[in-house]
């Protein structure tokens, strides 16, 4: 007989661990008296991964429905330490195994549900010296149990300054940046119970112009809509700026960085949310701006395929015409070479782009993103996607006409007052936006026009004469609102409307939302109406997490929101608002739901006559 033994009580050996019931036998108090001493100590719960495997010699003491009991000899307790060394399983912080290695997250509470929150989670390798510019690196397996409890870090970039109430800091963010975030409220799942039914998964994209942005902001926690909503949620980093958009044109720095980590969580996704409840096989992608035509870029992508059932497109589609990135990307590479001593002056983009970039690598990276902003501009959307590698081979408006896509339900739509926006974000730094009725037209104008100017590269004049010919010289805030309309229409409304028609025209069911309240928390000036970004507030259930900020209607507006994207997302179909049916968006029947407390009500568009304006603008 041992003189010493363990008995294990296995339960959830299901999945990828087991959770253990953990009795250890040695001398101390004796339970009974046999002919060997048999003594007890205190239980404790461990997590044994299966695939490093139970010790070889443990031997099934007895077997149950729900658990079985091993009894490990002396010689393999040594072997077993490392495991019971490691953080406990608990249901107030359990652990889950993945393909790279176990994490522990935390219970959270929304909506009086008990969730399961796992936040910081590695999926790359950090993207720093030699990984710089390029496409993500699975991270390595880890042995010890990762403590999933604290967010990431936004990815390398500048303070987010978005008008002079609000400036979002940034001197935390990190170039090592690639984690992701889960919650669910998949009890029995998470646990490893027998009973696990896995949900729906939605993979969330933040926005921010490919400059900014980051999944551990507070307005992206995912608590109340997965409460409300009955779905898991993964949210991940993905690199912006020059980190994840530096395009050299060669392998060196392919310039889909950022598009990559997006795509390597979504892979992430399809091998491991099993594990916490989720449904691999039915994800639905749910973006925002950036995030909104990341997706659309997807949709394209023949590395995507396989990897999203539906999609959920919030002001934003792949036919954004603004940036040329990928002719450009090279000469920005040059400048910025030379700018930072990586350039002799012999050099050029043609006979030295290697050189240039492998020395950019070895730049402190803050000391390039300050480089970058002094020649390029914090707000001069520089760095975009590009198209002609493995991720987007082509024009992605191209790729579509030609339908080369996956095939996907899709649920889109925009807010009114797109434009103010962008209006604060390309020159509110040059003018008092908060002082509207001291701006001329003249000054509208002028601005406008070289926004345009500089973004189209086209003779503006006609533009200007369409939005702004009519506005007296003494209609200060109505100029400033029409050029936020144009702005508006130019770069948001009319690609997203282009590109849901596109899509419904072939054999693709689509629903467009028309968003038109503007919240009672609004930061901005009372001149700006709904403007882009406020309906991510109500999706994700501000109104409920921050019940004081918000009245009693906005938080009906908000469960109507987080019910219509999680209904789509399960069903591919939307439910009845305010008991009428929402009908599908077709070419032929362009009909959209407006979204605003006060009326839900139907609409064709939107902006029909001022899309039908911009077609040759924006239309190759």
């Amino acid at each position: 007989m041992y003189s010493r033994i363990v008995v294990l009580l296995l339960y959830g050996y299901a999945l990828r661990s087991a959770h253990a019931r953990c009795y250890i036998f040695q001398p101390g108090d004796p339970i009974q008296d046999t002919d060997e001493k048999i003594y007890i100590a205190q239980p404790f719960n461990v997590t044994i991964p299966l695939e490093a495997g139970v010790p070889t010699t443990a031997q099934p003491a007895s077997t149950g429905k729900d658990q079985l009991s091993l009894v490990v000899p002396p010689d393999d307790i040594q072997s077993l330490s490392t495991t019971t060394s490691q953080p406990i399983s608990t249901e107030e912080s359990p652990i889950v195994e993945t393909n790279y290695g176990p994490v522990q997250g935390r219970r959270v509470y929304a909506a009086n549900r008990t969730l399961y929150q796992f936040v910081g989670i590695p999926f790359a390798e950090p993207p720093v010296g030699p990984l710089r510019f390029r496409n993500p690196v699975p991270v390595k397996p880890w042995s010890s149990v990762y403590q999933a409890t604290k967010e990431p870090f936004p990815c390398l970039q500048t303070d987010f300054y978005i008008n002079s109430n609000v400036t979002i800091p940034t001197a935390n963010s990190s170039e090592d940046c690639l984690y992701l975030n889960v919650w669910t409220p998949s009890r029995e799942c998470v646990l490893g119970k027998f009973s696990c039914v896995p949900k729906i998964v939605i993979v969330y994209i933040y926005g921010g112009t490919f400059s900014f942005g980051s999944s551990g902001w507070d307005w992206y926690d995912g608590k109340e809509f997965v409460a409300r909503g009955d779905v898991v949620m993964v949210s991940m980093n993905y690199r912006v700026g020059p980190m994840g958009f530096f395009h050299s044109g060669t392998t060196h720095s392919s310039g889909n960085a950022g598009l990559h980590d997006q795509l390597l969580a979504m892979k992430w996704v399809k091998q491991n949310i099993r594990n916490f409840g989720g449904d691999p096989d039915d994800v639905t992608l749910v973006g925002q701006s950036a995030g909104a035509i990341s997706i659309g870029l997807h949709l394209v992508s023949p590395l995507s395929k396989g990897l999203f059932k539906r999609i959920i497109m919030e002001s934003g589609s792949p036919y954004f015409r603004i940036a040329d990135n990928t002719r450009e990307g090279p000469h920005k590479v040059e400048k910025l070479a030379r700018a930072l001593q990586c350039a002799r002056n012999d050099m050029t983009i043609e006979s030295h782009m290697a050189e240039m970039v492998e020395c950019l690598r070895k730049i402190d990276g803050k000391e390039l993103l300050i480089m970058s902003n002094t020649i390029f501009g914090v707000h001069a959307l520089t760095f975009f996607p590009v198209f002609g590698d493995d991720i987007i081979p082509d024009d992605p408006y191209l790729m579509m006409e030609q339908k080369r896509f996956h095939k996907a339900d899709l649920l889109i739509g925009n807010n009114l007052d797109e434009g103010s926006y962008f209006v604060f974000y390309l020159f509110g730094r040059a003018l008092d936006l908060e002082q509207a009725h001291k701006i001329t037209k003249y000054e509208v104008d002028l601005y406008v026009s070289y926004c345009l100017q500089m973004l189209l590269r086209k003779n503006v004049s006609p533009i200007r004469h369409y939005y702004l010919s009519h506005i007296g010289e003494r209609e200060n805030i109505k100029a400033l609102q029409k050029a936020a309309e144009a702005v508006g229409d130019f770069a948001m409304i009319c690609p997203t409307k282009y590109f849901a028609e596109s899509f419904a025209s072939m054999n693709n069911k689509v629903h467009y939302y028309y968003f038109t309240h503007r919240p009672s928390f609004s930061t901005w000036p009372g001149w700006v109406g709904p403007t882009h970004g406020d309906e991510v507030f109500f999706v994700m259930g501000l109104p409920f997490s921050s019940p004081t900020i918000a009245t009693d209607q906005e938080r009906e507006l908000s469960k109507l929101m987080i019910e219509t994207w999680t209904t789509f997302a399960k069903t591919g179909k939307v439910p009845d608002v305010a008991s009428k049916p929402w009908p599908e968006f077709t070419a032929k029947n362009q009909v959209y739901m407006e979204l605003n407390p006060k009326r839900y009500t139907y609409g064709r568009g939107p902006n029909e006559k001022n899309c039908n304006f911009w077609k040759s603008y924006l239309k190759p």
